[in-house]
């Protein structure tokens, strides 16, 4: 009889013992578990870091972008109106057919100039009286005279007076700095 009891204290002994061993193999697994818990967090938290991030970074750029505008409107730089076309115009060269292509930009006062002048409801008119005026000033002369560098300055401030003339009554006040010519090839 003594068997039995020895058994079972033998069978508690074990059972204590693989109970030990099953509690100790438990928390292994159980840091394992948390561990890789842990890491995949912070892989998820780092992958939605990086799809997100780009989309972040847009706004910023738009937002350096005005303050430059905004840094060149207050440091006098002036802003640039590029919307007058180009045109092809005949000399007055009377033996042959010369052409000159001419584009000008103008330089306004500040960006809030440009932006009343493109939202102006007679901007199609000011840019016919201009598309006239790059006409009637550039028709009147020689290929010989547009090719000297001194012509293309007096050019340049004939066409600043003329231009800030058509510009006199603008409501907002449109101020032209410059004239700058963005292509001036003789043919």
């Amino acid at each position: 009889m003594e068997t039995p009891d020895g058994d079972r204290d033998q069978d508690q002994s074990d059972s204590g013992s693989s109970l030990k061993s099953l509690l100790e193999g438990t928390n292994t697994e159980l840091i394992l578990l948390i561990a890789s818990f842990v890491v995949m967090s912070i892989v998820a938290v780092l992958i939605v870091f990086f799809i997100a991030g780009p989309k972040s970074s847009e706004p910023t750029a738009k937002k350096k972008t005005e303050q430059q505008k905004k840094d060149e409107a207050s440091s006098g730089k002036g802003a640039i109106y590029t919307g007058i076309p180009g045109k092809f115009i005949n000399t007055s060269d009377p033996d042959t057919l010369r052409v000159i292509s001419v584009k000008i930009d103008l330089v306004l006062e500040d960006v809030r100039q440009v932006t009343a002048l493109e939202n102006k409801p007679a901007l199609e008119v000011d840019r016919a009286e201009i598309e006239d005026l790059l006409l009637t000033i550039f028709s009147d002369k020689l290929a010989s005279e547009l090719q000297k560098p001194e012509m293309k300055d007096k050019l340049r401030r004939e066409l600043e007076y003329e231009i800030q003339k058509i510009f006199a009554d603008s409501e907002p006040k449109i101020n032209v700095k410059r004239v700058l010519f963005r292509k001036y090839i003789i043919q």
